[in-house]
């Protein structure tokens, strides 16, 4: 679980292909449609801009765009359902340990904040706003994301949209497991502060060389056990059929933008997609 909360924001809240970057971009066809599967880091700075022009490429050539979930109606949907996943009746005090409390009221201060306003949250969504916080003073911004991006042209262009899992189905994989592991992973998350830009730093400069097998490494580092079948493998498992689906789809090609997290390792979903039979091969580009 060491970092999982940074990493959390590297999966959910960080950069994809920008110009100088070498895209994590797959590839694998049917009879009359492809697919292409893009790695993303979902928050980036305005460098990163514009995305490389083999992304561009395949944006331009699928008739639908797919995401984790649907940019359209996320945050409609994650403010009905966080009640249920990230909020509880018990004060923030006695689900952390005292260390824990006093590490977090600590670094909130230096933000202007302190553990009230996180109160009744669980220790997850709070590791979760740390991480959110902490990514921020890297200079990411999600406005610049390959996802809010390409959603946005996809709107513009009128290219329809569809989406490989619900908001529901992304909140239970963050919120499983007990309060006392997220308690554990956000102490280690509070105690790798000092040293959290650099770590970030490593991460994405493994994204932006193209570098899968690194990246892979990196993540296994930092997210394991339950918490990573419940981030990475169990979602990979669960996206095959509706990828399967999309690659059905009569003479439309597809490009699905997921964290590149997904996307590297031997369980990903390319992985899985080629112990299924399909030839998926990986767009090469200088």
């Amino acid at each position: 679980m060491r970092r999982l909360a940074l990493l959390l924001a590297a999966l959910l809240a960080a950069p994809v292909a920008g110009a100088q970057a070498r895209p994590l971009l797959w590839t694998l066809a049917d009879a009359d449609s492809r697919v292409w599967l893009l790695g993303s880091f979902h928050a980036l700075s305005e460098a990163d801009h514009p995305l490389h022009p083999a992304v561009l490429a395949a944006y331009d050539s699928a008739e639908v765009v797919a995401f984790e979930i649907d940019p359209a109606t996320m945050d409609g949907e994650m403010l009905l359902l966080m009640p249920r996943y990230a909020f509880t009746d018990r004060p923030l005090r006695a689900l952390l340990p005292d260390s824990t409390y006093r590490a977090l009221a600590q670094y909130l201060r230096t933000r202007g904040l302190s553990p009230a306003d996180f109160d009744g949250m669980r220790p997850w969504a709070v590791a979760a706003g740390v991480a959110e916080l902490s990514a921020a003073r890297s200079g990411l911004d999600a406005r610049w994301g390959v996802d809010a991006t390409l959603h946005d042209r996809a709107v513009a262009d009128g290219k329809p949209t569809a989406a490989l899992e619900t908001a529901e189905d992304q909140l239970a994989a963050l919120a499983g497991g007990s309060d006392a592991e997220h308690a554990a992973a956000l102490a280690e998350t509070l105690a790798a502060l000092p040293r959290a830009a650099d770590d970030l730093a490593v991460l994405v400069g493994a994204w932006r060389a193209g570098d899968a097998d690194a990246l892979a490494r990196l993540l296994k580092a930092g997210i394991s056990g339950d918490p990573g079948k419940r981030l990475l493998t169990t979602r990979n498992r669960a996206w095959v059929a509706p990828v399967e689906a999309l690659l059905a789809r009569e003479g439309e090609d597809v490009l699905i933008v997921v964290g590149a997290g997904h996307l590297v390792g031997p369980d990903s979903l390319p992985a899985l997609l080629a112990a299924r039979g399909y030839a998926v091969t990986r767009v090469e580009t200088p």
